[in-house]
C-alpha cells in the first residue's frame, strides 16, 4: 500500500466515522424533540379485574356433546418391499 492509497483509505474511514457520529446525533436529537414536543407523559393504568360470579360444572354430561369422528379409509394398501400383505 503506497502513501496515496493509505491517505485515501484513511480519508474514507474518517468520513464513515463522521457520518455515523452525525447519524447517531440526529437520532438522539429526534428522540429528545419527540419527547419534549409531545406534551403527554406516559402513565400505566392498572388492569381492570372482573370479579363477577363464576360457574363450575361438577358432574360431566351423560353423553359426549360431540361424537368422535371416524374417517373413512379410501386409500388402497401399498404392497411394496418390506410391507406386510
Amino acid at each position: 500500500m503506497n502513501a496515496r492509497n493509505r491517505k485515501v483509505h484513511t480519508t474514507k474511514v474518517r468520513a464513515k466515522l463522521v457520518a455515523a457520529t452525525l447519524g447517531a446525533g440526529v437520532v438522539v436529537t429526534m428522540g429528545a424533540l419527540t419527547v419534549e414536543l409531545s406534551g403527554n407523559e406516559a402513565h400505566a393504568a392498572s388492569p381492570a379485574t372482573n370479579v363477577g360470579a363464576t360457574s363450575v360444572q361438577t358432574t360431566p354430561p351423560p353423553t359426549p356433546i360431540v361424537k368422535i369422528a371416524v374417517p373413512t379409509v379410501t386409500a388402497k394398501p401399498w404392497h411394496g418391499k418390506g410391507w406386510p400383505t
